[in-house]
């Protein structure tokens, strides 16, 4: 609903320039120690600026906010910041106790478009995440 929201407020203005409106599709682990290969991505991106909402490799809610380098229009990489991951799982894979820490995003990514949208593989940690997106 935030990131609904988010959306209307963004293509309220008249200068948009570059919305695009992102989902999930996707998560295949290359470690096979995650259970959840359906992240329940809803993103937005608005000129090269990006918010996300998923569910992390441990079912555990997570935002995530930064900026869409594109290198062309076939290859980028998604930097940024991410809230929802713990700082104990670098120990271990899913510890009961979780403390969650802000920690760096860099997801670099493979795009084919056709009109209107995209789709998109980003190498994300351990993990491949497909994602489909329409530009308005």
């Amino acid at each position: 609903m935030k990131l609904l929201t988010l959306l209307l407020i963004l293509l309220s203005f008249n200068t948009i320039a570059d919305v695009e409106v992102i989902a999930g599709v996707k998560t295949y682990h290359i470690n096979y120690r995650y259970e959840n290969e359906q992240n329940k991505l809803v993103a937005i991106r608005y000129n090269n600026y990006f918010a996300a909402y998923f569910d992390n490799s441990f079912s555990r809610e997570t935002a995530a906010i930064g900026k869409d380098w594109q290198y062309n229009k076939y290859f980028g990489v998604l930097y940024g910041a991410s809230y929802g991951y713990c700082y104990e799982n670098i120990l271990q894979p899913d510890p009961e106790d979780c403390t969650k820490r802000v920690l760096p995003l860099l997801a670099p990514y493979a795009k084919v478009a056709y009109q209107r949208v995209n789709a998109r593989l980003l190498l994300f940690g351990n993990a491949i995440v497909a994602t489909i997106g329409v530009t308005f």
